[in-house]
Protein backbone atom coordinates (compact mmCIF):
# COMPACT_ATOMS: atom_id res chain seq x y z
CA UNK A 1 0.00 0.00 0.00
CA UNK A 2 3.02 2.19 -0.87
CA UNK A 3 1.16 4.02 -3.74
CA UNK A 4 -0.67 6.29 -1.46
CA UNK A 5 -1.24 7.39 2.07
CA UNK A 6 -4.87 8.25 3.16
CA UNK A 7 -4.46 10.98 5.85
CA UNK A 8 -8.30 11.65 6.39
CA UNK A 9 -11.56 10.71 6.21
CA UNK A 10 -14.44 11.56 7.33
CA UNK A 11 -18.23 12.09 7.27
CA UNK A 12 -20.98 14.42 7.89
CA UNK A 13 -24.53 14.26 8.40
CA UNK A 14 -25.81 18.01 9.36
CA UNK A 15 -24.40 21.80 8.70
CA UNK A 16 -21.41 21.27 7.05
CA UNK A 17 -19.55 24.12 4.99
CA UNK A 18 -15.31 23.53 3.78
CA UNK A 19 -13.02 25.84 2.41
CA UNK A 20 -9.53 24.64 1.82
CA UNK A 21 -6.06 25.17 -0.34
CA UNK A 22 -2.60 25.04 -0.55
CA UNK A 23 -2.22 21.65 0.76
CA UNK A 24 -0.27 19.13 -1.39
CA UNK A 25 -2.98 16.66 -0.70
CA UNK A 26 -5.35 15.32 -3.01
CA UNK A 27 -9.41 15.26 -1.58
CA UNK A 28 -12.25 13.02 -2.30
CA UNK A 29 -15.73 14.43 -1.54
CA UNK A 30 -18.75 11.26 -2.13
CA UNK A 31 -22.48 12.61 -2.07
CA UNK A 32 -24.54 10.20 0.10
CA UNK A 33 -27.48 12.22 0.35
CA UNK A 34 -28.83 15.93 -0.45
CA UNK A 35 -26.96 18.29 -2.28
CA UNK A 36 -23.10 19.76 -1.80
CA UNK A 37 -22.39 23.33 -3.80
CA UNK A 38 -18.61 23.15 -5.18
CA UNK A 39 -16.50 25.60 -6.82
CA UNK A 40 -12.79 25.19 -7.17
CA UNK A 41 -10.73 26.77 -9.97
CA UNK A 42 -13.16 29.06 -11.15
CA UNK A 43 -15.53 26.18 -12.48
CA UNK A 44 -18.48 25.23 -10.13
CA UNK A 45 -20.57 21.67 -9.68
CA UNK A 46 -23.80 21.06 -7.65
CA UNK A 47 -23.44 17.29 -6.46
CA UNK A 48 -26.37 14.85 -5.93
CA UNK A 49 -26.30 11.58 -4.18
CA UNK A 50 -24.11 9.04 -5.80
CA UNK A 51 -21.37 12.05 -7.13
CA UNK A 52 -18.12 12.03 -6.59
CA UNK A 53 -15.36 14.68 -6.97
CA UNK A 54 -11.50 14.64 -6.82
CA UNK A 55 -9.78 17.45 -5.77
CA UNK A 56 -6.21 18.49 -7.22
CA UNK A 57 -3.32 18.89 -4.65
CA UNK A 58 -2.76 22.51 -4.32
CA UNK A 59 -6.56 23.51 -5.26
CA UNK A 60 -8.59 26.21 -3.77
CA UNK A 61 -12.19 24.66 -2.86
CA UNK A 62 -14.99 26.18 -1.25
CA UNK A 63 -17.69 23.55 -0.45
CA UNK A 64 -20.99 24.32 0.97
CA UNK A 65 -24.92 22.33 1.60
CA UNK A 66 -27.27 23.42 -0.94
CA UNK A 67 -29.90 24.49 1.61
CA UNK A 68 -32.94 24.07 -0.66
CA UNK A 69 -32.20 20.75 -0.79
CA UNK A 70 -34.83 18.65 0.85
CA UNK A 71 -32.89 14.91 0.85
CA UNK A 72 -31.17 14.24 4.09
CA UNK A 73 -27.59 15.33 3.76
CA UNK A 74 -24.60 12.94 3.64
CA UNK A 75 -21.10 12.98 2.41
CA UNK A 76 -17.67 11.60 2.81
CA UNK A 77 -14.65 12.95 2.52
CA UNK A 78 -11.27 12.15 2.59
CA UNK A 79 -7.71 13.40 1.92
CA UNK A 80 -4.52 11.86 0.86
CA UNK A 81 -1.16 11.97 -0.82
CA UNK A 82 0.52 9.99 -3.66
CA UNK A 83 3.50 7.87 -4.51
CA UNK A 84 3.07 5.93 -7.70
CA UNK A 85 4.14 7.65 -10.37
CA UNK A 86 0.88 5.72 -12.44
CA UNK A 87 -1.56 6.14 -9.83
CA UNK A 88 -0.63 10.16 -9.97
CA UNK A 89 -0.84 10.49 -13.81
CA UNK A 90 -4.64 8.52 -13.83
CA UNK A 91 -5.97 10.81 -10.94
CA UNK A 92 -4.31 14.02 -12.61
CA UNK A 93 -6.65 13.39 -15.66
CA UNK A 94 -9.83 13.52 -13.52
CA UNK A 95 -10.66 17.04 -13.29
CA UNK A 96 -14.76 16.88 -13.26
CA UNK A 97 -17.10 15.58 -10.87
CA UNK A 98 -18.90 11.97 -11.87
CA UNK A 99 -21.51 9.74 -11.22
CA UNK A 100 -20.51 6.49 -9.88
CA UNK A 101 -22.90 3.43 -10.32
CA UNK A 102 -21.71 1.30 -8.22
CA UNK A 103 -22.01 3.58 -4.92
CA UNK A 104 -23.31 1.29 -2.52
CA UNK A 105 -19.54 -0.08 -2.62
CA UNK A 106 -18.27 3.30 -1.92
CA UNK A 107 -20.39 4.04 0.78
CA UNK A 108 -19.16 0.54 2.42
CA UNK A 109 -16.04 1.40 2.36
CA UNK A 110 -15.65 4.76 3.47
CA UNK A 111 -17.27 2.95 6.53
CA UNK A 112 -14.81 0.19 6.90
CA UNK A 113 -12.79 2.96 6.65
CA UNK A 114 -14.04 5.01 9.58
CA UNK A 115 -15.53 1.53 11.91
CA UNK A 116 -11.30 0.55 11.54
CA UNK A 117 -10.33 4.24 12.65
CA UNK A 118 -12.83 4.09 15.33
CA UNK A 119 -12.05 0.85 16.99
CA UNK A 120 -8.04 1.17 16.25
CA UNK A 121 -7.56 -2.43 16.27
CA UNK A 122 -4.46 -3.77 14.62
CA UNK A 123 -3.60 -3.01 11.74
CA UNK A 124 -6.37 -0.72 10.97
CA UNK A 125 -4.23 1.64 9.07
CA UNK A 126 -3.40 -1.26 6.37
CA UNK A 127 -7.23 -2.07 6.47
CA UNK A 128 -8.22 1.47 6.26
CA UNK A 129 -5.46 2.03 2.93
CA UNK A 130 -7.46 -1.65 1.52
CA UNK A 131 -10.87 -0.32 1.68
CA UNK A 132 -9.24 2.81 0.18
CA UNK A 133 -8.03 1.20 -2.86
CA UNK A 134 -11.46 0.27 -3.57
CA UNK A 135 -12.50 3.11 -3.78
CA UNK A 136 -10.48 4.66 -5.94
CA UNK A 137 -10.48 1.54 -8.54
CA UNK A 138 -14.28 2.54 -8.52
CA UNK A 139 -13.00 6.15 -9.68
CA UNK A 140 -10.45 5.71 -12.20
CA UNK A 141 -11.61 2.17 -13.72
CA UNK A 142 -14.23 3.78 -15.71
CA UNK A 143 -12.09 6.05 -17.29
CA UNK A 144 -9.37 3.35 -18.52
CA UNK A 145 -10.45 0.08 -18.29
CA UNK A 146 -12.46 -1.62 -21.42
CA UNK A 147 -15.95 -2.74 -21.00
CA UNK A 148 -16.29 -6.37 -22.00
CA UNK A 149 -19.89 -7.46 -22.99
CA UNK A 150 -21.34 -10.25 -21.21
CA UNK A 151 -21.96 -12.22 -23.95
CA UNK A 152 -18.44 -11.91 -25.65
CA UNK A 153 -17.30 -14.10 -22.50
CA UNK A 154 -16.35 -17.32 -23.23
CA UNK A 155 -17.38 -20.25 -20.88
CA UNK A 156 -14.70 -22.32 -20.55
CA UNK A 157 -15.77 -25.86 -17.88
CA UNK A 158 -18.65 -26.44 -16.18
CA UNK A 159 -17.76 -24.74 -12.99
CA UNK A 160 -17.85 -21.37 -14.71
CA UNK A 161 -20.85 -22.00 -15.97
CA UNK A 162 -22.26 -22.28 -12.68
CA UNK A 163 -20.93 -19.70 -11.40
CA UNK A 164 -22.39 -17.67 -14.04
CA UNK A 165 -25.66 -19.14 -13.03
CA UNK A 166 -25.64 -18.06 -9.69
CA UNK A 167 -24.44 -14.78 -10.32
CA UNK A 168 -27.49 -14.45 -12.06
CA UNK A 169 -29.59 -15.38 -9.30
CA UNK A 170 -27.61 -13.00 -7.25
CA UNK A 171 -28.65 -10.16 -9.60
CA UNK A 172 -31.90 -11.10 -9.60
CA UNK A 173 -31.52 -10.74 -5.72
CA UNK A 174 -30.61 -7.31 -5.89
CA UNK A 175 -33.12 -6.09 -8.66
CA UNK A 176 -35.99 -7.65 -7.01
CA UNK A 177 -35.05 -7.64 -3.33
CA UNK A 178 -37.83 -5.94 -1.93
CA UNK A 179 -40.49 -8.57 -3.61
CA UNK A 180 -41.20 -12.04 -1.89
CA UNK A 181 -38.96 -14.47 -4.05
CA UNK A 182 -39.12 -17.81 -3.94
CA UNK A 183 -37.14 -20.58 -4.13
CA UNK A 184 -39.25 -22.38 -6.55
CA UNK A 185 -38.86 -18.75 -8.84
CA UNK A 186 -34.64 -18.96 -8.67
CA UNK A 187 -34.92 -22.19 -9.50
CA UNK A 188 -36.83 -22.01 -12.62
CA UNK A 189 -34.56 -18.93 -13.34
CA UNK A 190 -31.65 -20.73 -14.33
CA UNK A 191 -33.21 -23.96 -15.02
CA UNK A 192 -32.00 -25.88 -11.17
CA UNK A 193 -33.61 -27.72 -8.21
CA UNK A 194 -34.02 -26.19 -5.54
CA UNK A 195 -31.51 -28.59 -3.86
CA UNK A 196 -28.35 -27.75 -6.43
CA UNK A 197 -29.20 -24.46 -5.87
CA UNK A 198 -28.84 -24.10 -2.22
CA UNK A 199 -25.46 -25.83 -2.39
CA UNK A 200 -24.22 -23.88 -5.51
CA UNK A 201 -25.24 -20.35 -4.11
CA UNK A 202 -23.71 -21.12 -0.67
CA UNK A 203 -20.38 -22.50 -2.50
CA UNK A 204 -20.59 -19.22 -4.25
CA UNK A 205 -21.37 -16.47 -1.87
CA UNK A 206 -21.12 -18.14 1.45
CA UNK A 207 -25.23 -17.97 2.45
CA UNK A 208 -28.23 -18.56 1.17
CA UNK A 209 -30.49 -16.57 -1.25
CA UNK A 210 -32.86 -15.81 1.54
CA UNK A 211 -30.10 -14.73 4.05
CA UNK A 212 -28.56 -12.73 0.98
CA UNK A 213 -31.90 -11.26 0.63
CA UNK A 214 -32.51 -10.14 4.30
CA UNK A 215 -29.03 -8.46 4.30
CA UNK A 216 -29.75 -6.49 1.41
CA UNK A 217 -32.72 -5.76 2.82
CA UNK A 218 -30.97 -4.79 6.26
CA UNK A 219 -28.23 -2.82 4.15
CA UNK A 220 -30.77 -0.59 2.13
CA UNK A 221 -32.73 0.43 5.76
CA UNK A 222 -29.60 1.51 7.21
CA UNK A 223 -28.84 3.59 4.25
CA UNK A 224 -32.57 4.96 4.03
CA UNK A 225 -32.43 5.51 8.04
CA UNK A 226 -28.94 7.47 7.70
CA UNK A 227 -29.19 9.05 4.07
CA UNK A 228 -32.68 10.27 4.59
CA UNK A 229 -36.23 11.94 6.57
CA UNK A 230 -38.12 9.08 4.95
CA UNK A 231 -40.58 8.05 8.00
CA UNK A 232 -39.85 4.82 9.72
CA UNK A 233 -43.58 3.38 7.97
CA UNK A 234 -41.99 4.39 4.69
CA UNK A 235 -38.79 2.79 5.37
CA UNK A 236 -40.24 -0.28 5.82
CA UNK A 237 -42.29 -0.34 2.84
CA UNK A 238 -39.21 0.23 0.33
CA UNK A 239 -37.49 -2.52 1.91
CA UNK A 240 -40.18 -4.95 1.16
CA UNK A 241 -41.88 -5.32 4.55
CA UNK A 242 -45.91 -5.54 4.86
CA UNK A 243 -45.90 -4.44 8.60
CA UNK A 244 -43.79 -1.52 9.99
CA UNK A 245 -44.11 -3.16 13.45
CA UNK A 246 -42.54 -6.49 12.08
CA UNK A 247 -40.02 -4.23 10.51
CA UNK A 248 -38.89 -2.59 14.02
CA UNK A 249 -38.82 -6.22 15.52
CA UNK A 250 -36.87 -7.98 12.94
CA UNK A 251 -34.39 -4.58 12.46
CA UNK A 252 -33.74 -4.61 16.30
CA UNK A 253 -32.79 -8.47 16.47
CA UNK A 254 -30.39 -7.90 13.44
CA UNK A 255 -28.67 -4.84 14.54
CA UNK A 256 -29.55 -4.55 17.98
CA UNK A 257 -31.21 -1.67 18.11
CA UNK A 258 -34.54 -0.22 16.67
CA UNK A 259 -35.21 2.25 13.59
CA UNK A 260 -34.96 4.89 15.61
CA UNK A 261 -32.49 4.24 18.28
CA UNK A 262 -30.27 3.36 14.74
CA UNK A 263 -30.89 6.81 13.40
CA UNK A 264 -30.34 8.98 16.59
CA UNK A 265 -26.78 6.32 17.23
CA UNK A 266 -25.07 6.87 14.12
CA UNK A 267 -26.89 10.35 12.26
CA UNK A 268 -23.92 11.96 13.28
CA UNK A 269 -20.59 13.96 11.91
CA UNK A 270 -17.32 12.14 12.20
CA UNK A 271 -13.87 13.01 11.29
CA UNK A 272 -10.40 10.85 11.77
CA UNK A 273 -6.78 11.21 11.15
CA UNK A 274 -4.76 8.41 10.65
CA UNK A 275 -1.97 7.54 12.86
CA UNK A 276 1.67 9.82 11.64
CA UNK A 277 -0.39 12.18 9.68
CA UNK A 278 0.24 15.82 9.34
CA UNK A 279 -0.94 18.08 12.44
CA UNK A 280 -2.80 20.25 10.03
CA UNK A 281 -4.96 17.24 8.78
CA UNK A 282 -6.88 16.82 12.75
CA UNK A 283 -9.89 18.62 11.66
CA UNK A 284 -11.43 20.33 8.44
CA UNK A 285 -11.16 23.95 7.49
CA UNK A 286 -14.40 24.64 8.52
CA UNK A 287 -15.49 28.52 8.13
CA UNK A 288 -18.42 30.25 8.86
CA UNK A 289 -21.01 30.92 5.98
CA UNK A 290 -20.08 33.64 3.86
CA UNK A 291 -23.25 33.73 1.46
CA UNK A 292 -23.20 32.57 -2.31
CA UNK A 293 -20.15 31.92 -4.17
Amino acid sequence: MNSFDLLRCGEYTWDWENRSGGKLSFRLLAVSGGKLRVAAKGQKWTLKSNDMILLQPGTTCVARKEEESKDAFHIYEAAFDVHDTQLLQQLRGLNQAVTVENFHLIKSCFQGILEECQAKRTFYTQMSACYFWMILMELIRPHFAPVVAEEELEIKNPGQQQEKDMQKVERYCREHYTSQISLEELAALINYNKTTLLANFREVYGTTPRNYIIQLRLKKARELLLDTDHSISEISEQVGFSSVHYFSRFFKAKEQYSPVEYRLRYARNRSYVLEGQPEYFRAPAAVPSAGAY
